[in-house]
Parts: C-alpha cells; structure tokens; sequence
C-alpha cells in the first residue's frame, strides 16, 4: 500500500509548496519551480537510497558530476536564456498575449496541454530522426535512470525540446503564475519519472508519465523505447497510440 502513495504524496507536496511560496510571497515569481524542486529532492533521494527500484544503479556514481552540472547547471541557464527570448519575441512584434484576455484555466489548458503537444511530436521525431535520434542518444545512453540525470541531455537536444515546450508558455505570455505552475508540475513530474525509487502508480499512469512508465522508454528494447514520449502527461501517447504499460 505505502508504494501507491508515494508518487501522490511528492506530487502534492510540490504543488503545495508551490501555491505556498506564491501565496506568501517569499521569492519572486521566476524562482517558484527551482524552489519547487529542492524541496521535494530530499525526499526523492532518501527513498531512492531505502527503497530502490534497481539497487544496482545506486552502486554507479561514475557519471554523477556530469549529471550533476547537466541538470541543476546547463538546463535552468537554457531554460532562462530561452524564456528571455521568447518574452522579447512577444514584446517586440507585439504577439498576442493570452494573459491579458482569458482565464486562469483558461490559458493553463491552452498553455499546458499546447506545450505537452509539442513535446511529444517533437520527442517522438528524435527518435526516428537519424541527426535528432544522435543528439537523444546521450540520454538513453545513460547506464542508470535516477534523479541527477533527469537533465542529462546533450545541449542542444536540451534546447530544442524547451524552445517547442516554452513557446506556448512565453510566446504567448501567459500570466507569470500560470508559467510558474506548468514549470513546477514539469519540474516535479521531470525528476519523478527518473526518479530510481520502487513506487507503484496504477491509475496515475493513464495521465501522468510516472518512473513505471519511462523505465520502459529507456529500455533498451526498441518496441519500449519508442513508447511513452511524453512529458509530463501521457494522454497523446494514448491518443496517438505510442502507450505502452
């Protein structure tokens, strides 16, 4: 029974404290989904360490620095120096700013759903795509699935992904406090589904892209390996048929 609650008790403990720390107003706005994220890594790490999925992945520390500087360096400067451009791109030829006309929901559905859809053709194409397929090769090249190399991506397939996934994001300027929302749940569901820990999900797995999931899509068999590309949903894996349990 504790194994089906730990993937929905990390998930809510990081929307909680995101709708905390924007409700009291700690830190700025941009700031939330890094927060976000080293509060739930505790606990990601210590249940990796007391209830792992493979205990052989804990004994290779080999690639951990490189890990390391991949997703917690090089993915939030891209992640920032993408946001900046695409904010200049709205700003200076006047682009259509979703933000300043439709809901909260509104523009979370659009924003979420739009971003997911990108993604996931995207991701899909990197893997039949000989020049993409080369760039993606350097995370499923990876010896282990664990927390640190959750953004372990070569830079460039690390810009391409976040360029398609923020565009609808920034592009169109949503409200800071639906692009901070979308940037937590990707943060928190991004570090779950690597994340080397022994969780159950069942009914979770039909919306979200949980570790039962993506352990399948970096097998190293290629019916599994092409399966499963979404990000943090895998409801267009469903829809266009690349579901696999």
């Amino acid at each position: 029974m504790v194994k089906y609650l730990i993937y929905p008790f990390i998930l809510v403990l990081g929307i909680g404290t995101h709708l905390f720390i924007l409700n009291s107003q700690l830190i700025p706005l941009d700031y939330i989904p890094m927060a976000t994220f080293f509060v739930i890594l505790p606990s990601i790490i210590f249940l990796e360490s007391v209830s792992p999925h493979n205990r052989e992945w804990l004994e290779n520390k080999r690639d951990f620095k490189k890990d390391i500087f991949l997703t917690l360096g090089l993915l939030p400067m891209i992640t920032f120096g993408i946001k900046e451009v695409l904010l200049f791109l709205n700003t200076h030829f006047k682009l259509y700013s979703i933000g300043d006309h439709w809901s909260f929901i509104g523009q979370f559905m659009f924003a979420f759903f739009f971003s997911e859809f990108l993604f996931y053709w995207y991701h899909r194409f990197s893997h039949h795509n000989k020049f993409l397929r080369k760039l993606h090769s350097v995370h499923h090249g990876a010896e282990k699935v664990y927390w640190a190399n959750s953004g372990t991506f070569h830079y460039l397939d690390m810009f391409f992904q976040f360029l398609l996934y923020f565009m609808p994001i920034f592009l169109f300027r949503v409200s800071m406090e639906v692009a901070t929302l979308i940037l937590s749940l990707s943060a928190i569901t991004g570090v779950l589904e690597h994340s080397n820990i022994n969780y159950r999900t069942s009914i979770i797995n039909y919306f979200f892209n949980t570790a039962e999931l993506h352990h399948k899509h970096h097998s190293k068999n290629k019916l599994e390996a092409n399966s499963n590309f979404g990000k943090v949903t895998v409801i267009f894996d469903v829809l266009f048929k690349t579901y696999l349990r």
